[in-house]
């Protein structure tokens, strides 16, 4: 039986195969295109055939949907400067610290800081110096192909483990990490410039993803649109707090949490 959170990422993963195939359409070799395709329909049907499982299941059993996906019940997305950060360390401090706190409450992060590796292939430090290196050099194609690796992931084929085919599969980008998450959190401090953030924030209000804020900068220092945008987000359910303990202490409340042995 899937979980909730299994049950969101199938129906993710419909709307973004089915931006997949109008990308796939633009292929110029034919073959390699039409096995794409092929391949592309094979595993929607195979999602959409799960689906309704977990609709047969639920409606026979009574089954609750919010049952914990293996060890995590929802996932989160830490965002924040990482370029320009007060603390110079690429955004990675607070991260580390506060995912401890998240995984005891069995909540999936996502950190851009560790998994940017996964779509780029290098450490995020890495991939700063490349960009800064084609801004200055006027390398706009291998600027904006690994910005679009960070923001939308990639989509690739691979073998199966025991040898019968190929699939394919879907390495999550900046905007996925947001979509599949129940809550962003985003921590600014004085000093930071947010870049990327400011994007990631827009698409959680417009989604609907309620952001929450640790801050110690007073709420009349921030940009207008940006606290607004941020208290908007989850149709007015986005906060701010000044420090971990609080925020913690207000997801248990909200959201029935009880941290377990980290």
């Amino acid at each position: 039986m899937l979980s909730k959170i299994a049950y969101e990422q199938l129906l993710h993963d419909i709307k973004r195969f089915a931006i997949t195939l109008e990308t796939i359409k633009l292929a110029t070799d034919a073959k390699q295109r039409h096995k794409l395709i092929d391949l592309s329909n094979h595993e929607i049907m195979k999602m959409v055939e799960d689906l309704q499982k977990v609709k047969d299941e639920s409606d026979t059993n009574n089954t609750n949907l919010l049952a914990p996906f293996g060890e995590f019940i929802f996932c989160s997305y830490l965002i924040g400067s990482m370029e320009c950060c007060a603390d110079k360390d690429g955004g990675r401090g607070w991260r580390e610290e506060l995912t401890p706190d998240l995984k005891a409450r069995k909540i999936y992060v996502f950190n851009p800081t560790r998994e940017e590796v996964e779509k780029v292939g290098m450490p995020s430090e890495e991939l700063m110096q490349k960009l800064t290196g084609w801004q200055l050099s006027g390398n706009w194609e291998n600027f904006v192909c690994y910005m679009r690796l960070i923001w939308k992931g990639k989509s690739q084929l691979v073998d199966n483990p025991n040898g019968d085919g190929t699939r394919l599969i879907h390495i999550f980008g900046d905007v996925d990490y947001v979509e599949r998450s129940k809550f962003l959190i985003w921590r600014l401090k004085e000093g930071d410039k947010p870049g990327g953030t400011i994007l990631e924030l827009g698409i959680a209000w417009y989604r609907g993803i309620p952001v929450y804020m640790i801050t110690d900068v007073p709420k009349s220092k921030i940009n207008k649109s940006l606290l607004y945008a941020l208290l908007d987000s989850g149709h007015g359910e986005g906060r701010v707090f000044p420090n971990k303990n609080s925020l913690l202490e207000y997801i248990d409340v909200k959201y029935q949490l009880k941290a377990g042995k980290q």
